[in-house]
């Protein structure tokens, strides 16, 4: 296969969704339908995320920015298709897989610090995205993606809008509840149960941030989740509410088994659009 070959074809496969995920080198390109897509690694003190961004790229103005967190078990390319269907809205879309996760450095820290300094990273790069509005960012986190969400909006107010499903309100009560592997993996990358480590479940708890969050709050929960209670979710919208924020509760059985996306089309951008208003109307791409 020549060099001339492969410069003709990848950008065509790119396009086409064919070229192989998270690319070491990366990539940008243009889709034959009109989004721009890359496929690169934001870089911190050695370590490397992996990083997912498709907007629409004919777009004349600035565009909203949604910033996608995986939960346990995802990535950045979880939310690939999500993306694509948000481009499709008006909205510059990126993800990132946490660390430990997808092709990130690893190991994983479970939501702890370095999850929370990549989510900061990702915030950073979409700051400086001539494509993205100023004062233009949201976020929505799942299950463990949630709390160092939150405690990324706690601690930067350029994250505008917070919506999070199924988040753990406390870590060290939900432990008994989780997959046993999941619990041997937080073990391990908490070096200790909760009795030992009490600090290391505190800052993996969305109940920790939800007073410090700066911006207003959507809580998505499945009234048949067994991880985060009712009252647990109810507890963690006062809390943001007591801290002086917009917060409420959204009960949202799984239609199907992809409930992400259905979020994300039923509540999340309804939510986005109401709190991060443009500057001016959003066009729907054809």
């Amino acid at each position: 296969m020549t060099r001339r070959f492969l410069r003709r074809t990848l950008p065509a496969l790119a396009a086409l969704g064919l070229l192989a995920a998270g690319c070491r080198g990366g990539y940008e390109t243009e889709t034959l339908r009109g989004e721009g897509v890359r496929e690169w690694f934001l870089e911190a003190d050695g370590a490397r995320i992996e990083a997912l961004a498709v907007w629409p790229a004919q777009a004349e103005d600035p565009l909203p920015a949604l910033l996608l967190i995986h939960g346990d078990r995802g990535s950045a390319q979880s939310h690939r298709r999500d993306m694509f269907q948000l481009a499709r809205q008006g909205f510059y879309g990126m993800s990132v897989s946490l660390p430990g996760f997808g092709q990130s450095t690893g190991p994983e820290d479970l939501g702890g610090p370095r999850s929370v300094k990549a989510i900061l990273l990702a915030v950073d790069y979409l700051s400086k995205q001539s494509q993205v509005r100023p004062g233009g960012i949201a976020a929505f986190g799942e299950g463990l993606g949630a709390a160092p969400l939150m405690a990324a909006a706690a601690e930067d107010a350029r994250i505008r809008a917070v919506a999070v499903e199924e988040p753990i309100y406390d870590l060290a009560e939900a432990l008994p509840r989780l997959p046993e592997a999941q619990q041997r993996r937080l073990l391990r990358a908490l070096d200790g149960p909760p009795g030992t480590r009490p600090a290391e479940y505190r800052r993996r708890s969305a109940r920790e941030w939800a007073p410090k969050l700066q911006s207003p709050l959507l809580v998505i929960h499945d009234p048949q989740g067994r991880v985060t209670p009712l009252p647990q979710a109810e507890a963690l919208v006062r809390a943001a509410q007591e801290g002086g924020r917009a917060a409420r509760l959204q009960p949202g059985r799984k239609p199907s088994a992809e409930f992400r996306s259905a979020s994300l089309e039923r509540w999340v951008v309804p939510f986005v659009r109401t709190h991060l208003p443009p500057e001016k109307p959003l066009r729907r791409v054809p």
